[in-house]
């Protein structure tokens, strides 16, 4: 187990991970398999995911959205293995955050999406990834949870997010 940590700097990713949940409220960090089939732990700036309002009303949200900002090239490498969906990556813009003085970086806004099952016997969990015009990969979702942790510094009565150490002195 302590390779394990070693080796997905887990010690790392967390303390960022509570700096997060005592600024913001909540700080998250993402758990996946990456092409190698080994353990990968990131964090996940909060402002990058998104839960509705009334979804989350009560702290278990059915529905959960990361945005990303990916370079072309990495998008064609994972995902240009058809020509529409090179040619969407290609054309896609950058978003306004990516924008510099001299033109547009070669960054694509990329969303991915979990929706968990209605039951457990159900087959309507989805996961998406997306380009603006474009899905770029799409699986059943079989979990009843999101692949992120979240860490929240304060919860409040009702909704997803938690609620940070200055909110809370002030």
């Amino acid at each position: 187990m302590e390779g394990v940590f070693y080796e997905t700097k887990i010690y790392v990713v967390t303390l960022l991970q509570f700096i997060c949940a005592c600024v913001f409220g909540t700080g998250a960090v993402k758990i996946f398999l990456n092409d190698e089939n080994r353990l990968e732990i990131e964090n996940a700036f909060i402002d990058d995911l998104f839960v509705d309002d009334a979804d989350g009303k009560h702290g278990k949200p059915r529905q959960l959205f990361q945005r990303r900002v990916v370079s072309k090239d990495v998008l064609l490498e994972l995902y240009g293995d058809t020509k529409g969906r090179a040619e969407a990556i290609r054309g896609a813009q950058a978003p306004e955050d990516c924008q510099t003085e001299v033109g547009y970086s070669d960054q694509v806004e990329v969303w991915e999406a979990w929706h968990l099952k209605s039951g457990s016997k159900e087959k309507d969990g989805k996961h998406v990834i997306a380009i603006r015009g474009c899905e770029l990969h799409c699986e059943e979702w079989e979990h009843d949870f999101f692949p992120f942790v979240f860490l929240r510094f304060k919860s409040r009565i009702l909704g997803f997010w938690g609620q940070g150490v200055a909110e809370t002195l002030t």
